[in-house]
Parts: C-alpha cells; structure tokens; sequence
C-alpha cells in the first residue's frame, strides 16, 4: 500500500492559454529517496491527443501564468539546488527556459499585465536594497518587537513590518522592480489587473487593528510608481478568493462572506460590484451553499462558478444581472478547480474511483484530457464508496462517506477505522483519497467517516 501512494501523482492548478488551445498545469509526486514532493509544469492540448512535460527542474516548478498573447508561460521555480523562488518564463516557440527575476524578497504570486510587459507580483520584500556583508557568526539576534494581535505564523515565524506582503512592478523587459504601495500595515494580496491595464484591485485591510476585525478592503490603484490606492469596499471573506474584472472594466467581481462573527462558518458567496463605486449586489444569496473559483464569460453577461454542495462539488452559472442559479451538467463527479479563457473551460475532476485530472468542460459534458494515475489505478482494486447518514444529538441529520474494503463481503465483520476531521469547515467528498485506505488488517480492511 505504501508503494502504492508513493505511485500516486497530484494533478491540478490548470491555466488555460489565451487561444483556448492549450492548458497548462501542474504535476506533484513524492521523490522517494529525496524524501520531497516535486512539482513539474504540463502542457496538454485541448484535443487531449498531445499531453507533455514542459519543466524538468532539479526541484519544484510551480504557478504556471500564459502572457496574454499567449507567447509564454511563466511560473515560480525554486531552482537550482532549491534556492529562493524566482519567477522563470518558456518561450512557447521552443527553447529552454530562462530565469526572468532575481529578487530577494519571497514571491507570494504574480499576475501578467494584459500588454505583456509587466507583472504584478505579491512579495515579501525583505530588505531589496541592503548589503549584507555580516558573516552569521558576526550577527547578533535583534530584540523581537511585537506591536500587533497576529504576531507569529507556522513555518514563517515570527512576523513584522518587514514581512508584510506588498505589490511590485516589475519590468519584463528591463528586469526594474519598482514598488507599488507603501506604508503597508497587513498583507496586500490577491492583484487583478483591469482589462485595459490601466488600474490593479487587491486586497487588504486598512482598519486601525486588522487583525481584530475579520474584515478585508477591496482597493484600486492605478497601476504607475506613485499612485494613490482607493478604497472600494469592506467585504467579509475570511477565505479570501481572487478578484475578477469584468470584461468592460466596469464591474467587480469577489466572494462576499456575512457578519464577522461567522467567520468560522462563512460559506462564501458571490458577489459583484461597480469599480467606480456603490453597493454590491450578492449574485447567490439564494443558495444556502459555498462557491469558488469565479469566472466571468467572455462577453461579461454571466459568471461560472465552482458549488459545494452535499460530498460533491459541481460547476454552475448565474446571469450578471441576477436570477436563479444554473447548475452546468449532472456529472457525479467532484470539480475541485475551474480555468477558462478562448471560449474553452477547464477543470479539475475526480470521481471515488479516478484521482483528479484535468478535463475539458463541454456545456456540462466533461471529456478527460489527462491520465496520470490510471496506469497505478488500473492494477489495484478499490473499495466501493456510499453515502451514510446519522442522527446527531438534537436530532440533526449528520451525512459522511463509508469505504468499504477491497474485497468486502456482505454479511462478514470487518474492523472499522472512523476518520473524523475537524471542523467547522470543510468536507470529505467523492473523490478518490488514498488517505481514506492507510491500515492494512490482513489484507481486509474498513475505513468510515
């Protein structure tokens, strides 16, 4: 079983190029004598006849972004020998790839501008212009100052003004990194470039002690060294999902939570509003139900979105003018991520039988246009998967997934292996997860959850 997940490849992240022609995505899979998961970047077209690797870097390529023009494809690389991550670009005429940025802060993300010569990037910029010639046995640790509620993360430590994450720009042709905003006092995150590349929306929060409100500000800056950032809104969404322009530049479109003190409990809905100002208006209120992965249609008349709904996740629309919402297709299938752009739609799908791959969406009909896992898929043997339903305690109906063994046989006893999360968020689904087979009981065994 072990070998078995060690086989296992991870496949998401699809980035559709321009033209609709080809998608780009990402690949994971653990490097057993490394002891490290890798990532490299794919490229499969949308007929599904032609599926290649495009990076073979020494350790993970990550983020794939297509120009507008579609005549590259970027992406984050921590190569070689696992350095800092920098920004790496594919000529899509052919070549190897060439590192595009050398900076010293972290890169959180990126974003092209709609003519091709610049990017957006969200960093972590450290000190850019510092020298430092101070060997480590000359420094001497430096008093940590704590002066906010959110003082400390996993992994990155202890947190101050320098951590902050702000947005750059960044010449591609002339390699200039130039700072957007300053006197930055949260994380500005998530840019969106409007569609004539005139002004850049991002995220933040502007109030007086941030981390107390569970609140975040929708800003618009104009997108030049110097300009001055406009607030639009305050939104609640502690998720905090990407912000869509709409084609004509005039709307806005974002995830829209309710009252702060849910925010444990916050299904995000969407929601859209006007860029010069005025109240939003939420597009899925009628909907008790979470979404994601918000994508305006090319003429802007109605939005696709991602619905969690009871262990499935499936695609649907609404008009941007409001109404009922539509969901796309009856497929049993769980859809975790959703690209489009050329009038074609990609998303990520699994089944409880078929790990994620990434499909072409057909108004609702789904045509799989990866198959990394079915050469390990089509030599084991799967246990059958069925909803359950419990009462809680007051009486509330509780639903999950009970996996039955591989060889199981109605009538006999077979140990029972609860798999409980934590809450409140989030669910098990019906989506192959080799997590949901970790014991092996002489060679029977029965996971439930």
């Amino acid at each position: 079983m072990a070998d078995d997940i060690y086989r296992m490849q991870e496949v998401g992240t699809p980035q559709v190029s321009p033209d609709g022609n080809s998608i780009a995505y990402e690949v994971s899979y653990m490097d057993r004598a490394a002891d490290k998961r890798r990532t490299s970047i794919w490229r499969v077209n949308w007929e599904g006849t032609e599926d290649v690797r495009l990076t073979y870097g020494s350790e993970s390529d990550t983020s794939p972004r297509w120009s507008r023009d579609g005549k590259y494809l970027a992406f984050l690389s921590s190569r070689p020998a696992d350095a800092k991550e920098q920004i790496w670009l594919l000529d899509r005429r052919g070549g190897e790839a060439r590192q595009l940025t050398y900076l010293k802060g972290e890169i959180d993300s990126y974003e092209w501008s709609p003519d091709n010569k610049r990017l957006v990037v969200v960093l972590h910029p450290g000190d850019q212009d510092s020298v430092d010639d101070k060997t480590a046995k000359d420094k001497a640790a430096e008093p940590i100052v704590i002066d906010r509620y959110h003082f400390k993360e996993d992994v990155e430590g202890y947190l101050s003004a320098v951590s902050l994450k702000r947005l750059y720009l960044f010449d591609v042709e002339t390699g200039k990194l130039e700072a957007l905003t300053n006197n930055a006092t949260f994380d500005q995150m998530d840019p969106a470039w409007s569609p004539d590349g005139s002004r850049i929306a991002f995220i933040t929060n502007a109030a007086k002690e941030p981390d107390r409100t569970g609140t975040s500000d929708i800003f618009i800056v104009d997108a030049h060294v110097g300009s001055t950032p406009k607030k639009l809104l305050t939104t609640y969404s502690p998720n905090r999902q990407k912000l869509l322009w709409s084609p004509s530049g005039q709307q806005l479109a974002f995830s829209q939570g309710q009252a702060p003190k849910f925010n444990a409990y916050i299904q995000d809905r969407l929601a859209i509003a006007p860029v010069e100002g005025g109240e939003p208006r939420v597009l899925t209120a009628n909907i008790d139900r979470a979404v994601s992965h918000i994508q305006f249609t090319a003429d802007g008349s109605a939005l696709t979105f991602l619905v969690e709904d009871d262990r499935y996740t499936y695609l649907a629309r609404v008009a941007a003018s409001g109404g009922n919402v539509e969901r796309i297709g009856n497929s049993s299938v769980v859809i975790s991520e959703a690209d489009s752009a050329g009038g074609h739609l990609a998303v990520t799908a699994a089944t409880d039988t078929s790990a994620p791959e990434i499909y072409a969406d057909e108004g609702g009909n789904l045509r799989k246009l990866t198959s990394h896992n079915d050469p390990l898929l089509n030599e084991v043997q799967l246990g059958a998967v069925e909803d359950i339903q419990f009462p809680s305690k007051d009486g509330t109906e509780i639903h999950g997934l009970m996996t039955e063994p591989p060889f199981y046989r109605p009538g006999q006893k077979y140990p029972t292996l609860l798999w409980i999360h934590g809450g409140p968020n989030g669910q098990d689904d019906h989506s192959l997860d080799f997590s949901l087979y970790p014991l092996e009981m002489e060679r029977q065994f029965f996971a439930a959850n």
